[in-house]
């Protein structure tokens, strides 16, 4: 639910205390894991976002994930050194990930969007923005 008055294309929230995880070894490794658990029969990566983002190179993109803190608790079971290192460059604390969401996009009066928190491009971070004005107390939601 929004606390205060959102307009067009502001950012409300952002998933909280994420791990940026960018392409390579612990980008490889993240998809593997990622994808063992989704062919496991109880648990999956239920909030992680990979998106591709203006990389290092001008006119390269780099994909990346951004992985919150109820997906690193069930990732760090299994993986490298590498991608422990990966997952404790944190992004700014909130609670995003915890957005309600519906299975119908014209219903929805928010979108996710993945951004870096800088122009060093370390650290991503999935954003909610407002596509139309949401007052405070209205629910957001996001598909």
């Amino acid at each position: 639910m929004a606390i205060e008055n959102n307009v067009q294309g502001a950012m409300i929230t952002c998933f909280g205390n994420s791990a940026s995880v960018r392409a390579g070894p612990a980008g490889d490794e993240l998809q593997s894991l990622m994808n063992e658990l989704e062919a496991g029969e109880n648990e999956w990566c239920q909030y992680t976002c990979a998106h591709n983002l203006q990389g290092d190179a001008r006119f390269g993109s780099m994909k990346v994930w951004v992985v919150p803190p109820p997906d690193i608790t069930l990732i760090l079971r299994e993986p490298n050194d590498t991608l422990k290192d990966a997952l404790k460059r944190r992004g700014p604390k909130n609670l995003g990930h915890f957005i309600d969401h519906s299975c119908c996009p014209l219903h929805t009066n928010a979108e996710l969007a993945v951004r870096w928190t800088s122009d060093a491009k370390e650290i991503a971070v999935a954003i909610v923005v407002a596509k139309r004005q949401i007052l405070a107390g209205e629910w957001v939601w996001v598909n």
